[in-house]
C-alpha cells in the first residue's frame, strides 16, 4: 500500500464563500491526486509519513494514504484494516534513481495511547530480505 507524506497537500476541495455568503467547492486538480510526492531538501531528514491510524475505541487500525480522502465520511477503509497485532512495515523512498529502504514495526496490540510505529530489530529486517 502506498503511504502518504504527512506534509503533502490533502486531496480535498477548498471551500469558497461567495459575496452573498453562499458556499461552494473549488476543485484544484493539483490537489486531487492519490500520489504523495514532496520535495525533500538535502539535510532535511525529518519528513513524517502517514502509515496507519487508529480511531476512538477501536482495536483495529487502518492503513492511511491519500486514497482514503474520498472516504472522508468513513475513515475506516475495510481493505486496509489491520486487527490487533504487530506488523512489519517496509518503507521504500526513491530519489534521483536511488532507493532507501527501512523496516519498522507497527504496534497495534496495545491500548490506543501506546499504538505506535517504532524502528525494527535486526531479526525483523532479515525476515523482509535484509533491508535495514
Amino acid at each position: 500500500m502506498p503511504v502518504r507524506w504527512a506534509n503533502s497537500p490533502e486531496p480535498i476541495p477548498l471551500e469558497g464563500i461567495a459575496p452573498d455568503g453562499g458556499r461552494f467547492l473549488i476543485f484544484d486538480p493539483v490537489r486531487f491526486t492519490t500520489d504523495s510526492r514532496i520535495d525533500i531538501y538535502p539535510g532535511d531528514n525529518a519528513q513524517p509519513l502517514d502509515v496507519a491510524a487508529r480511531y476512538d475505541n477501536d482495536e483495529d487500525c487502518y492503513g492511511w494514504n491519500s486514497e482514503r480522502y474520498p472516504l472522508a465520511l468513513n475513515l475506516r477503509n475495510p481493505a486496509w484494516r489491520l486487527p490487533p497485532g504487530r506488523y512489519l512495515v517496509r518503507v521504500e523512498v526513491t530519489s534521483s534513481g536511488q532507493k532507501c529502504v527501512r523496516i519498522f514495526r507497527l504496534i497495534n496490540d496495545v491500548a490506543r495511547a501506546y499504538f505506535r510505529l517504532e524502528p525494527s530489530t535486526p531479526d525483523d529486517s532479515q525476515r523482509l530480505g535484509g533491508a535495514r
